[in-house]
């Protein structure tokens, strides 16, 4: 065949994909499948192709909905998902295909977003000078069945407090401004600011849940007038004091921003 490209059986892109490659070791061979083809009746065929590591590039565009077929719930859909296959809701608990591919032991597994051309160019470039199976998870909007899927990654005034970008030997870090940052030491992972009201991450949504887990943490900021942090990042001096505090707990006489707050923290 002279051809630059082919359609397979739907699931079984993986299997024919590693038999061309396997036959035709000069060729840079691609598989471009979805959610519900490769995790669905394709996902036996991805974790096989994934741990044999025959030197294949798998792009799995994940909407978390069946488009092509109008609209059903796929394997990576959330629960209690509507949709025409599910009217009262999906029961199941979605995959995760970053995490399938890692059980698999696939040799080089990323994630990236379809609006972001730097960031997924050079993923590519990166999966094409891998030798072996690479895997790359790539979230689609489907602006048809399951519009603004992915608005807590890509929304203008929500993706630098949800992205947090891994790169080989660079730190960890996220935020607007890259204030934050995740730390492993001694195999335990630690992460900065769990707190910041402004962005809906409050005493009430965090400190019970790390009580439960027996999560240590402390909190940046105490008392108004020495750090300052009742202001977000970037407020200019001088500023008036905000509706919504950013960190701070107590004023200077001693009463709290919020008193249900304080009473949290007595009753854990």
């Amino acid at each position: 065949m002279n051809t630059y490209g082919m359609h397979s059986i739907h699931g079984r892109a993986p299997a024919i994909a590693s038999g061309v490659v396997t036959a035709n070791p000069d060729l840079s061979v691609w598989v471009v499948t979805g959610d519900g083809d490769a995790l669905s009746i394709g996902g036996n065929h991805l974790i096989h192709s994934l741990r044999r590591n025959v030197n294949l590039k798998i792009l799995l565009f994940n909407n978390q909905i069946y488009g092509l077929t109008k609209g059903q719930y796929s394997p990576t859909s959330e629960v209690g998902k509507t949709t025409k296959s599910t009217p009262l809701g999906s029961i199941d608990h979605p995959f995760n295909p970053v995490s399938l591919a890692l059980g698999a032991d696939a040799s080089f597994v990323a994630r990236t977003i379809d609006m972001d051309r730097k960031h997924t160019i050079e993923i590519l470039k990166r999966a094409h000078e891998h030798q072996g199976t690479s895997f790359i998870e790539i979230y689609q909007n489907c602006n048809v069945f399951n519009d603004k899927a992915f608005l807590a990654l890509t929304g203008k005034d929500e993706r630098a407090d949800n992205q947090i970008r891994m790169e080989d030997g660079e730190p960890i870090t996220f935020g607007p401004e890259n204030e934050r940052a995740v730390v492993i030491e001694n195999g335990v992972a630690k992460t900065t600011e769990w707190l910041r009201r402004t962005k809906d991450s409050v005493f009430a949504t965090h400190l019970p849940y790390l009580k439960k887990e027996n999560i240590g943490c402390y909190n940046w900021g105490l008392v108004t007038g020495k750090t300052q942090t009742m202001y977000p990042w970037g407020s200019k001096e001088g500023s008036p004091e905000p509706e919504v505090w950013f960190h701070d707990l107590l004023r200077k006489d001693g009463n709290p921003f919020d008193p249900e707050e304080v009473a949290l923290i007595g009753a854990l």
